[in-house]
């Protein structure tokens, strides 16, 4: 059996050697096809399938409180809530907390802001992932008031510390306050997303005010409890709750769900899945090209596999010989489909990473799962690839064959059969080809969606106050005042302002209520984008003032509490009438809401409904009367510091590092950028899908184009003599030029047919991805229908032309 394996593939590499262009066509089309599919593949489990990289890290679940309702989004837990859900709870061996932040972290190096988060103890119990070096957080760490400590990373430990062994009771100067190094996490934790300093949380739920905390809640599922029954269980706690506090938990709901899906987000795995299909069409195509290539290579063998029929040869043993000739192309397709795979992957890590976006799970290498993957498309590739022109080489009647010399009537049956896989080809590459469309579209709208105000020349960094270097309101304000006071006269600078939240990469909601139009329900009152600033942030950004008055510096804290609103938020609420003088309260988890006065309209400073990340509606306050309004105020203080300039924005960044520097050394600056810069940062994400789908179609219509090429050379080789015999008779090259062309036309126009009705299914299946983009669009199936129209006539015309130009006395003699 190994002897005749052996000699199988012996004789494979011999034929493959003999037809160097059909072996360099039919790899080149298995590695772009499986490499595409094995990237996207490598990605999606990177991603989304593979989970965290813990001891049986899918049993990890994040607990989500969401409410129902007009303000119905999703809500961090209140301290209260998660000391009763941790109480009444018994489904999880752990449950844990912990608050994002960004630290400012100062001491014997210059101060930098990082990535952080605030982590119960029971955090690292719940993740078993022991420290490094030194010891995670004790319940002692957790007390109110105790001494404080933190845990570091391992990328912080090496940059920072240079991996020095003796880092431990070393100490950081974080927000303002002594913290002692008392660990360090090993090499690649960074949970929960990229976090490179960890400090204990130090809750006080008996102390705490009904609404007050924002933390995220996670957990290990007990042995034996399965998601289903988690969820049943704080479906009850939830109800429970409900009923025993009414005021601050009616119509709030509790999910259970895996770490990873939420953490990524509830589009992305459908958008994954989907991209991982459009590639494994992509893949489909590649493997039509390769039997379109054997169909006709089986042609040109069939009166040697009928001599070897003849003389006692098995037909499976023939159809073996001929799958490991096509295994054999799919290693080497394997093979460089790997390192397309590779390249992809490496891309689209550094891609992400540029852009903030990584998870500590996604890793950019090639997971063995993957390389599995890789050979189940090989084998996939092989079977669709070889079986079908395996069998049609075989199962012709052998006499049949070694009787007609020209082999005319099994060349129709097999040119017959390639004909429709080239269909099928033209068909999935229009429907690539139009998601690829719309995705092109969706990007373009983005990149050229014309906001309400000036986005150019626009400085933008964040600067954070912590509550070790101050303490109050008052010193927050006043530090912040005289930052902006400061930026104002750097050279090149027109104009500076302060903002808690940025347009469009911003957005806080808040429930609100207009005074005269009360709700019975809380569940009932509406949410919009919640934002304060100084007037110097809507002078910076040039906003429209549409009615009344924009701040002023007589809008402090003592004065009366005023809002600005935008043109949604009177669409919504005002229609006909004008705003200003009206009153309405806001609504935010701790502190009684006041009436606050409208005192303007300003033009939307969003991108734009359909994509927005926030409701439309938006409420502005003076920065001075922030914490009447939020509790955004309380605790660390952190604002963006925005500034029009005459030149290039980012210029300025080392002006502005040195005023900082001096208002307090300890005070590094964030994210220093354009605001354009900002922007495309933002939707990298969305950049990057949209640019996947014009690689897959694009990749789609060079192989559609390479099999149509293939099979019309085909296809005229097998009519050479029916042409000769039409042009004896009296036909002229044009007329011969243009029967081989129609029937090109009659493929192109069945695929065109189908492929537009897939696209119109892909459409609507990315709608939620698309960007002012509708379902249906004419321009881009036209589009489409023009450029398949041209790549399959003039991969047609170079075969007819060649057939119409045979002499007849020729063609009738011509044997295949």
């Amino acid at each position: 059996m190994l002897h005749t394996l052996f000699r199988d593939l012996v004789q494979a590499l011999r034929r493959l050697r003999k037809r160097p262009g059909l072996a360099f066509l039919a790899i080149s089309a298995l590695a772009m096809g499986i490499g595409l599919t094995t990237a996207m593949f490598g990605i999606t489990n990177g991603l989304l399938l593979n989970g965290l990289p813990f001891e049986e890290g899918e049993r990890i679940q994040s607990i989500i409180r969401s409410r129902t309702g007009l303000n119905a989004f999703l809500q961090t837990v209140p301290i209260r809530e998660y000391a009763e859900w941790e109480a009444r709870q018994s489904s999880f061996e752990e449950l844990a907390a912990f608050t994002f932040a960004t630290f400012n972290v100062a001491g014997e190096e210059k101060p930098e802001r990082l990535i952080g988060a605030g982590m119960t103890v029971s955090a690292f119990t719940a993740l078993r992932v022991p420290p490094l070096l030194g010891r995670s957080f004790s319940a002692e760490d957790e007390v109110p008031g105790a001494p404080r400590v933190a845990l570091i990373s391992y990328v912080l430990w090496r940059d920072r510390f240079e991996l020095d062994q003796n880092v431990l009771g070393r100490t950081l100067k974080i927000d303002g306050f002594e913290s002692v190094i008392i660990g360090v996490m090993p090499e690649g934790f960074e949970f929960p997303f990229t976090q490179r300093v960890w400090t204990p949380l130090q809750l006080d739920p008996l102390n705490a005010a009904p609404g007050e905390g924002q933390l995220r809640v996670f957990g290990r599922l007990a042995a034996g409890v399965t998601l289903k029954q988690a969820q049943a269980e704080f479906d009850a706690i939830a109800a429970n709750l409900a009923a025993e506090f009414p005021e601050t938990n009616e119509g709030v709901t509790i999910r259970v769900r895996p770490y990873v899906e939420q953490f990524v987000g509830p589009q992305a795995r459908p958008l994954l899945l989907l991209m991982l299909l459009a590639v494994f069409f992509v893949m489909l195509i590649a493997c039509a090209n390769v039997a379109n290539l054997l169909l006709a290579q089986a042609v040109a063998r069939s009166r040697d596999v009928a001599i070897r029929m003849a003389v006692g040869a098995s037909r499976s043993r023939l159809i073996m010989s001929q799958l490991i000739e096509v295994f054999l192309l799919a290693i080497f397709g394997g093979v460089g489909g790997f390192l397309v795979a590779q390249l992809g992957i490496t891309l689209f890590y550094n891609a992400i990473t540029q852009n903030n976006l990584k998870p500590f799970w996604l890793v950019a290498r090639i997971e063995p799962e993957v390389l599995l993957f890789v050979v189940f498309l090989m084998l996939v590739a092989t079977l669709v690839a070889g079986l079908l022109p395996a069998f049609r080489a075989t199962r012709a009647d052998v006499a049949d064959v070694l009787k007609d010399e020209a082999r005319g009537s099994s060349g129709l049956k097999l040119g017959r059969l390639s004909r429709w896989l080239v269909i099928g080809e033209i068909a999935v590459s229009a429907a690539l080809l139009v998601g690829a469309g719309m995705m092109v579209k969706s990007v373009a709208n983005l990149a050229s969606f014309e906001y309400a105000f000036n986005t150019k020349n626009v400085f933008t960094t964040s600067v954070t106050l912590g509550d070790g270097d101050y303490e109050s309101q008052e010193a927050r304000l006043r530090f912040f005042d005289d930052l902006e006071s400061r930026v104002r006269t750097v050279p090149g600078v027109t104009t500076a302002g302060v903002a808690t939240e940025l347009p469009v990469v911003g957005a806080a909601q808040a429930a609100y209520e207009i005074e005269g139009k009360p709700f019975e329900s809380a569940l009932e009152r509406p949410v919009a984008r919640l934002a304060a600033g100084s007037p110097g942030m809507f002078e910076v950004f040039d906003v429209p003032l549409l009615e009344g008055r924009p701040f002023n510096s007589s809008d402090l804290e003592a004065s009366l509490p005023v809002a600005l609103v935008n043109r949604s938020f009177v669409g919504r609420e005002f229609a006909g009438e004008s705003p200003v003088g009206q009153r309405l309260r806001i609504f935010t988890l701790i502190g009684e809401p006041q009436w606050i006065t409208i005192v303007g309209v300003i033009e939307d400073m969003h991108l734009g409904e359909q994509f927005s990340i926030a409701a439309p509606a938006g409420i502005y306050v003076p920065l001075e009367q922030w914490g009447a309004v939020s509790s955004g105020a309380q605790g660390v203080f952190a604002l963006s510091l925005i500034a029009r300039t005459e030149r290039d924005p980012t210029a300025i960044t080392p002006q502005i590092r040195a005023i900082v520097a001096e208002l307090n050394p300890d005070l590094p600056l964030s994210r220093s950028l354009s605001f354009e810069q900002l922007l495309a940062q933002t939707y990298a994400g969305i950049v990057a899908v949209g640019s996947s789908f014009a690689i897959f179609g694009l990749v789609a219509l060079f192989l559609s184009a390479v099999g149509l090429f293939g099979v019309m050379s085909f296809s005229t080789s097998q009519r050479t003599r029916e042409v000769g015999i039409r042009m004896a008779f009296g036909a002229t090259q044009k007329s011969a030029f243009a029967l081989i062309l129609r029937d090109a036309g009659k493929q192109l126009a069945i695929g065109l047919v189908a492929g537009l009705a897939l696209g119109l299914g892909l459409a609507h299946a990315l709608q939620f991805a698309l960007f002012e983009v509708e379902p249906v669009q004419p321009g881009i199936m036209l589009g489409v229908a023009i450029i398949l129209a041209f790549v399959a006539l003039a991969a047609s015309a170079i075969p007819a032309w060649r057939a119409s130009r045979v002499d007849p006395l020729v063609a009738i003699r011509y044997e295949v």
